[in-house]
This record gives C-alpha cells, structure tokens and sequence, in this order.
C-alpha cells in the first residue's frame, strides 16, 4: 500500500479484498461443500467481557522490623509477627486495594494503595496497637533505673571481715611504730632545753609507752639521760 494511505482507508480495503478473494473460498465440511464466509456466519465470535481481564501482579517484598512493608515508595503495615520475615504483594489490575499475604498464602492485610512515589506512610489501627503491646511486652519489667553510686559496696563482707580484722599482732606493730615515729631523739626543729627531761619537752607526747615513766624517773635519778634513752630503745 502506499505511504499516503491512512489506517481506516487501509482496513477498509482489506476487508474488499476480503469478501471478493478470500471469503469466497471453497471448503468441505460434514455437511458438503461451502466457502469461507458460509462457515464463518456459522461460528460468531463471543463478545468481548465488559471489565478487562483480572490480572493480579504479585512481589516479594521482606517485612521491616517496624512492621512495614515497601511497595511501589510507600510503606504499609502488617501485623508485627511478620518483623523481617517474607511476604507478598498482591495488586488486581484497576483495583485500588492491595493485599499483603504470608507464605503460607493467609491474607493478613489490606490497604488502599497510595500514589506511586508518594512516601506514605499507610497504617492499621489494629497494626499500631499490636505494635505497642509488644514493644511494652519486650521492655524490662525491673524497677527505673537509678543513679548510680560513687562508691561500690563491697561484694564479699566476709573476705574483709576475715583478712583486714584487727589483730592483737597488728594492733601492737601499729602501737609500737607508733610509739617509736612519736619518741624520735633528738628533735630536728628546736634542740631541748637545757636541764629539761625529755619526757616534759613540749614537743613529746605523754600518752606514750607505759614504761616510759619508770624509765624516766630512773634517768632522772640517775642523771643520764641519754644513756636511759639507749636503753629504752633496745626494749623496743
């Protein structure tokens, strides 16, 4: 046909060549012989259904922890079970509503499907609450948490008790250094006075040892001092 030729002049030229051509063909039936447009007024075609045909599109899609699924830029809700397991998504063709099914093919939600690439975010009531529950379910059910102390209690008391106990051992080492850093001679700051017993000195302390004061009143008597000091220390 030429390139001038439109598309209804092309059909209706087809349709001529039709009936002059190939509708008067001869063909034998049970019934003897007839041409191709006898047999066809014979076998009407069905009309075509008044909705398109039910096509259903399908896709995987694996389920968020927050109970979402993405279909097409947007997020519906499902029951929160279904957190990071596998579900499909099932669309009729010219329908608005989508259905999202497990894989044991149990229809557990159904939205109405947002526009595409809108980024909304379709949710249940019933998906919201069942949330919650399990989200409040899945906290710890202890008291609040409390500030913490700055000092730690000690765990063992008993191990304490046992190894850090006084002692008469230790009680009389600890007396005895301290007897000895209190009685140091001669003092390093100011030297005694002269004819003054060490014992009344002001800097000397007079809860010290309790042979001190037989010691003294020896040296005092004696009137060595200084060899009474020798020998007390070697008591020590």
């Amino acid at each position: 046909m030429p390139d001038e030729v439109t598309a209804p002049q092309a059909q209706t030229r087809l349709n001529e060549f039709c009936r002059l051509r190939t509708d008067t063909r001869s063909r034998t039936t049970s019934e003897g012989k007839s041409t191709v447009a006898a047999i066809a007024a014979t076998e009407p075609l069905t009309p075509p259904p008044s909705v398109p045909y039910p096509v259903t599109v399908a896709e995987t899609r694996t389920v968020s922890r927050q109970a979402l699924v993405a279909y097409r830029g947007n997020r519906y809700s499902v029951p929160p079970e279904l957190a990071a397991a596998q579900a499909t998504v099932t669309r009729r063709l010219g329908d608005e509503v989508i259905a999202i099914v497990t894989a044991s093919h149990i229809t557990v939600a159904r939205h109405r499907l947002a526009p595409d690439g809108a980024g909304a975010l379709v949710r249940d009531h019933g998906h919201v609450h069942a949330l919650d529950q399990t989200a409040m379910a899945a906290a710890a059910g202890g008291r609040p948490h409390r500030r913490r102390n700055a000092s730690h209690p000690d765990p063992t008391p008993s191990l304490r008790q046992q190894y850090c106990a006084p002692t008469p051992l230790t009680v009389s080492c600890h007396r005895r250094h301290r007897d000895r850093r209190l009685s140091t001679w001669p003092p390093t700051s100011a030297p005694p006075v002269e004819g003054t017993p060490w014992h009344e000195h002001p800097r000397r302390h007079h809860h010290d040892h309790p042979g001190r004061e037989s010691l003294s009143a020896a040296a005092r008597s004696s009137g060595d001092l200084e060899s009474s000091w020798v020998r007390w220390r070697l008591l020590i």
